[in-house]
């Protein structure tokens, strides 16, 4: 949220987040934080420029859609710290109420909880096919993801933007 981090040529002295908005004019935002991203700092911090985002997005008419963290599986403090970050985003979502897609439930449920061997990143069907919804590719944390943004999509499309 920090002026000066995007194209000044493009975006003066905006925000990334302003400046993209201000480009693209989306309806909707799923806004979707990483296992690597939660990996420092505190969740005060992190609520508090989680807030920043959710009110910038709605002062610019966006419809913001919190996503959950999926797991950490590598060790307890990781998950610890996960499941903290998670009660911050549930927290801002009731707060402005706001759309939340518990991502860490659904990836909480997968083989090695839909997270790679890498411990970072989701897993990936073979071949690589994450947008072909089989049962069995139903199985990798990345095809999760991308049926279920389109899932949130379709329902924000049929009862909010109608």
């Amino acid at each position: 949220m920090i002026p000066g981090y995007s194209d000044p040529q493009l975006c003066g002295q905006d925000s990334p987040l302003v400046c993209e908005y201000k480009e693209v004019k989306p309806a909707v935002a799923l806004i979707m934080i990483g296992t690597n991203d939660s990996g420092s700092g505190t969740t005060d911090i992190f609520g508090g420029n989680l807030r920043q985002i959710v009110q910038t997005s709605i002062d610019m008419g966006v419809i913001p859609v919190l996503s959950t963290i999926p797991p950490k599986p590598a060790n307890a403090d990781q998950t610890a710290h996960a499941i903290a970050f998670n009660q911050v985003i549930r927290s801002v979502a009731d707060q402005y109420d706001v759309p939340l897609w518990d991502y860490f439930s659904i990836m909480d449920t997968l083989p090695d909880k839909g997270i790679s061997s890498d411990h970072l990143h989701a897993s990936v069907p073979p071949g690589g096919q994450s947008a072909v919804f089989t049962a069995a590719n139903l199985q990798y944390g990345y095809t999760i993801r991308n049926l279920q943004a389109l899932e949130v999509l379709d329902a924000l499309e049929r009862l909010v933007l109608y």
